[in-house]
């Protein structure tokens, strides 16, 4: 198994550096996640699946993960939308990632969708493109925002944190052996993205 996968936050307390998102998403669940509806915006490597994944884990039940907006076709929303109109007793987290890749036509579906949310359901959104439009399309995105609650990550600060947590992995998998300077020139150069600082530290460039 990867670093990446293996190491994994599993609880938002192990997401690195991102406790006033944890806080945004902690008050609006406040009474739980049935029919939320969430957009998490970030660059790479700095939580936005981990976070959805602990959401989707607190929330409990089945999980759907599109790796890409291209994944979540016409057929698929259908689907969804047919199951929206049912009764259940399963709860169900429905995860987009690079959801900024949706096209015209599902984001307009997406809309009313959204507006008849089942307490089952819990949809999260998340995307690297991160700033007022939502979408790569030309189209008014704010009718979506206005249906979803914007977590946007923190930038700042991360890569001091984010090697301290490296380097502890490092040594957990035995492929440590450089001084913690090293990693903070490590998570500089990789722009504080985790992911790419671990697949150098899988491919031992960590060790002497």
């Amino acid at each position: 198994m990867e670093l990446t996968e293996k190491h994994r936050p599993k609880t938002f307390e192990e997401v690195i550096g991102q406790e006033l998102a944890v806080k945004k998403i902690q008050t609006k669940a406040r009474n739980g996640y049935g029919g939320l509806r969430y957009w998490i915006a970030g660059k790479s490597g700095q939580g936005k699946t981990s976070l959805a994944r602990i959401m989707a884990s607190l929330f409990g039940g089945m999980v759907t993960e599109y790796d890409s907006a291209d994944q979540f076709t016409k057929s698929e929303f259908n689907q969804l939308s047919q199951s929206f109109r049912m009764s259940s007793m399963f709860r169900h987290t429905i995860i987009i990632n690079e959801s900024h890749g949706m096209r015209a036509p599902i984001v307009r579906q997406m809309l009313g969708l959204m507006e008849r949310m089942p307490k089952w359901a819990l949809i999260i959104f998340t995307t690297t493109l991160d700033g007022e439009d939502l979408f790569s399309e030309q189209m008014d995105s704010g009718p979506f925002a206005s249906r979803v609650t914007e977590i946007h990550l923190a930038q700042r600060g991360l890569a001091g944190k984010m090697a301290l947590r490296c380097q502890k992995i490092a040594r957990a998998e035995g492929l440590d052996g450089k001084p913690i300077k090293a990693y903070e020139k490590l998570l500089y150069d990789c722009g504080s993205n985790m992911r790419k600082a671990l697949e150098k530290i899988d491919a031992g460039e960590m060790q002497d």
